[in-house]
């Protein structure tokens, strides 16, 4: 509920501030949208994500610390620097082979510090145990 109510008042100003700044995506044969639209919208949705999860972290009285440990901390990292990616394509854009690979490059960190898929529950099938390629595709 505070990500849902930071994200509606956030987004609110981060359109305005692209407005306001001639951040917007224009209309080409290349693009789905028929108006233009803020580039710079995944800041909203960031923001409000990490200011909820701090807010948790406060709440629960220990800090960043009443989160998880390292794995928490790798997922944070990620996502972290995949939203500096999407935003640095939003201001300069990237050719796709380029972002993608900043993606793999960032995807393969957080699985280098241990969040790994390492097997799946599946319905009438049981645990399905998968090998480090597979856990690494996931």
């Amino acid at each position: 509920l505070t990500a849902f109510v930071l994200s509606v008042g956030l987004t609110f100003a981060v359109r305005e501030g692209a407005r306001r700044y001639g951040l917007f995506d224009p209309v080409d044969e290349r693009k789905l949208h028929t108006t233009p639209i803020p580039r710079v919208g995944g800041v909203a949705v960031f923001a409000a994500a990490a200011l909820a999860f701090g807010i948790v972290a406060l709440w629960l009285g220990k800090g960043l610390s009443a989160l998880g440990g390292p794995g928490l901390r790798a997922i944070v990292f990620g996502a972290g620097a995949m939203h500096l990616l999407g935003l640095y394509d939003d201001l300069r854009p990237m050719k796709a082979r380029m972002k993608l690979l900043g993606q793999v490059i960032i995807a393969v960190a957080v699985y280098a510090a241990g969040v790994q898929v390492t097997s799946l529950a599946l319905p009438f099938a049981g645990v399905v145990e998968f090998p480090w390629y597979v856990g690494l595709a996931f």
